[in-house]
């Protein structure tokens, strides 16, 4: 069996990355089945300088058009602190096409409990990023624009899946708006005419893009706008785990709305879904026979040992070919149009959605 040097200590790895030719590299890079080891590599590879070395050197050897890059990864990491937050999904399709585009990726996270300001220093970027060898970068998570401005200013770069206007940057992200306009109109196709809102929070985009669909899809259809069912959250209990008696008391907003005659709930993210989820179940509601509820993204990890929500596909491999495809286009064309490329998001029904209960007589 091939050994992988992710078993040696870090002083034999160093030695074996050293004495690795390129081509060699970039076949133990993607060696190993998951997205940690090749972050594991790619940070013992900046730390001893291997990349600015190796790129001078290849650079000397292909054309212009060929050119070989070191494409940043900036992840706003979230719940669970020292894992590596790309999903396999976005990091295994990004990282099989910069390889065939000749890209090595430098993956870095920043805790969304550390003020994303902080990549701004020095002392807490990656050497690639630190000492200019980065070519550009695919910023990814929910990150403030000033930041996402001086970032672009050291390299180019490209958002991703959240949007956030005004800025002069290319964005790849998805259709919030619609896909919650979707989730109401299958909600009011199964009669529900008292349909609430929950995990607002006015800091975050993709959240209040979200509740933006939210109200469209009231309005498309005629039912009535109650701000006694918009739960509004805070940023950290939607970005990290924990914050339990915050969840206690917006849960318990939502059980008095939906003893007021709301029918279901729309949630900002699977993650207050499956919270509400647990919640009204835990206060002896049946879901779907009582209360309907949905998610968005179909991605959370922790589903709190419930089952899972009605959701939103996200076309996760499709929007991270698209951005580093996008990231290269820049750094070929770096006068062209800034483009906003939307995705979709299909609804998938995971059967916590159905017609509401006939009131009693």
């Amino acid at each position: 069996m091939k050994e992988s040097i992710f078993d040696l200590s870090k002083e034999i790895a160093i030695k074996v990355i050293k004495s690795l030719s390129f081509k060699d590299f970039v076949a133990v890079y993607g060696y190993g089945d998951s997205p940690d080891s090749r972050v594991i590599m790619m940070q013992a590879a900046t730390e001893m300088g291997y990349l600015a070395e190796r790129t001078k050197t290849l650079n000397r050897q292909v054309g212009p058009q060929q050119k070989h890059r070191y494409i940043g990864v900036l992840v706003r990491a979230s719940y669970q602190p020292g894992v590596f937050s790309v999903p396999k999904s976005y990091f295994g399709a990004i990282n099989d096409l910069a390889l065939e585009l000749n890209v090595t990726l430098v993956p870095q996270e920043v805790l969304h409990s550390v003020d994303d300001h902080a990549i701004l220093d020095p002392a807490n970027q990656t050497p690639a990023l630190r000492d200019g060898s980065l070519s550009g970068m695919l910023v990814m998570g929910q990150w403030s624009p000033e930041v996402i401005r001086e970032l672009n200013a050291i390299a180019p770069c490209v958002v991703l899946p959240f949007t956030i206007p005004d800025i002069q940057v290319d964005q790849v992200g998805l259709d919030h708006n619609g896909a919650v306009a979707d989730l109401i109109n299958h909600l009011h196709k199964l009669g529900h005419q008292r349909i609430g809102f929950f995990g607002k929070c006015h800091s975050l985009s993709w959240s209040t893009e979200r509740f933006a669909g939210y109200v469209n899809g009231l309005s498309r259809h005629g039912l009535a706008y109650d701000p006694a069912a918009v739960i509004d959250i805070a940023e950290r209990p939607l970005m990290e785990e924990g914050h339990d008696d915050a969840w206690t008391a917006h849960i318990e907003q939502a059980r008095t709305a939906t003893q007021g005659g709301v029918t279901a709930w729309v949630c900002s993210s699977d993650w207050p879904g499956n919270q509400l989820h647990r919640g009204l179940v835990a206060a002896g509601l049946r879901v779907p026979t009582d209360i309907s509820i949905t998610g968005f993204d179909d991605s959370e990890p922790v589903t709190l040992g419930m089952p899972p929500l009605t959701t939103t596909y996200l076309p996760r491999p499709e929007m991270g070919n698209a951005a580093v495809k996008r990231l290269i286009h820049r750094l070929n064309e770096p006068d062209a149009d800034y483009r906003r490329i939307q995705f979709s998001c299909p609804l998938i029904d995971h059967g916590t959605t159905a017609p509401p209960r006939k009131p009693r007589d």
